[in-house]
């Protein structure tokens, strides 16, 4: 957590193992015995941090068999796995901007579509199930991923709401809609339903 914390307020550049060393009150010989750059630190933080908040999640969505409450959860647990491990996932950031090798790049993407294969899966299955509503599936799923992965960009635990208020608040947009319910009269329930799109042409699950 400690070098999670330098990288996160000094950035890369500003971060460096002699400066680790003196945060943790050790020598940079007993620093370089366990890593032998800041680069292979930060590719460390960065593949624990994606493996536990994959880890997490796929634990709480399995919990429920409403996939309604798999997509809610899914951007539930991301925004608070953020605010327990804020520095770490600021690191991870840094990692996606050129701060790894090549292996580790590759271990981190696909790292990250695992992540993204959790709710495409849940968007296939509550499709088919007539639970959820989408056009294309596999977009639908992309569209709620990138707006729950866009929370470790701009959040700032302690200024506004807490990151779970803001996951909610965006689940409340995906469920919702943007646009006016129209009323039926006499109609029980309404016209639509809650998904996160209108119709499906059942072509949305050939991307992957």
């Amino acid at each position: 957590r400690v070098s999670a914390r330098l990288f996160s307020d000094n950035g890369v550049q500003g971060s460096s193992l002699a400066r680790l060393a003196a945060a943790m009150g050790m020598s940079k010989a007993f620093i370089y015995h366990y890593v032998s750059s800041k680069e292979q630190l930060i590719e460390e933080i960065t593949l624990d941090t994606q493996q536990r908040l994959f880890q997490r999640t796929v634990a709480r969505m399995g919990g429920t068999a409403s996939h309604a409450e798999k997509v809610r959860l899914f951007m539930v647990e991301y925004a608070a796995f953020l605010d327990e491990n804020f520095h770490e996932m600021r690191t991870a950031n840094f990692s996606f901007a050129g701060h790894m090798s090549e292996g580790a790049a590759i271990r981190a993407r696909q790292n990250n579509r695992d992540h993204l294969r959790l709710i495409v899966e849940v968007f296939e299955a509550g499709v088919a199930a007539g639970e959820l509503v989408a056009v294309d599936p596999w977009l639908s799923a992309r569209a709620v991923f990138s707006l729950t992965h866009s929370l470790a960009r701009w959040y700032r635990p302690g200024e506004g709401k807490p990151a779970v208020s803001y996951a909610e608040d965006f689940f409340a947009v995906i469920a919702r809609g943007v646009l006016p319910q129209p009323q039926a009269a006499g109609a029980a329930g309404g016209a639509g339903g809650g998904g996160a799109g209108n119709g499906n042409d059942g072509n949305g699950g050939a991307r992957r």
